[in-house]
């Protein structure tokens, strides 16, 4: 039996968050307009499960799903982790997690909390088995809970879901990293801009501040505009 609590507010269909953030050419706007436009709906899916056999089993779902889809929404691309270090280790925002992390130290209630305290809005698919993560804290944002044995058919309305929200409430995000952690930022949260042509402090409207080196900048339009605004400081408009 599957348990949605896809909880709204957090996910939702933005207003194209650049044009409130940067003063961004007609050019620019027109390849951010076309890269929407052209959104693959395929799923790159992280999955992490420290029982080797529920991990392989749930591969295999995943796998056949994919397979049923090659011709509709897309295939699926499937990361597998064992352990707790390396999924939080991995520097890909995946479009969904499927966790079932049972290690009293860090489960996966801690794991969905560290992927949200990056930033990452991405769907949290809860697998329960011996632990029921619903009694492991507060509810997090756009999680759903599947018991196992996985039913086919559960399965199959989840990913379903999952593709419907990166069709619909699809929100661009800028990447970011330094030496120590991957950020991902809508534009419309950064304030400005200082740095030097070399390293940049993003100050956030929430006043707090990411300090990077600028070649860490994913978004080529941002990264382009810092370049040559004229100035070591870019404020919004």
């Amino acid at each position: 039996m599957v348990f949605y609590l896809w909880i709204a507010g957090h996910t939702h269909i933005a207003d194209r968050p650049y044009d409130r953030a940067f003063p961004f050419t007609g050019r620019d706007r027109d390849t951010l307009d076309q890269n929407e436009a052209d959104m693959d709906t395929s799923l790159h899916i992280a999955l992490s499960d420290n029982d080797p056999g529920d991990r392989k089993q749930m591969e295999r779902l995943l796998g056949r799903e994919s397979d049923k889809r090659v011709n509709t929404t897309g295939v699926f691309y499937i990361d597998t982790f064992g352990g707790v270090e390396a999924i939080l280790a991995s520097p890909i925002h995946y479009d969904a997690y499927f966790l079932d992390n049972t290690d009293p130290v860090c489960n996966s209630y801690d794991i969905a909390k560290a992927i949200r305290d990056k930033g990452i809005l991405s769907p949290i698919v809860y697998c329960v088995s011996t632990v029921d993560y619903r009694q492991s804290g507060p509810m997090l944002s756009n999680c759903v809970f599947m018991n196992k044995p996985i039913k086919v058919a559960d399965l199959s309305l989840v990913l379903d879901e999952i593709i419907t929200q990166k069709k619909e409430n699809y929100i661009p995000t800028i990447e970011m990293r330094n030496q120590y952690e991957t950020f991902y930022l809508e534009a419309k949260n950064i304030l400005y801009f200082v740095g030097d042509g070399y390293n940049v402090e993003v100050h956030m409207t929430d006043g707090s501040i990411k300090k990077l080196p600028l070649s860490s900048i994913a978004c080529t339009e941002i990264s382009i505009l810092f370049l040559n605004s004229g100035s070591s400081t870019m404020r919004r408009s």
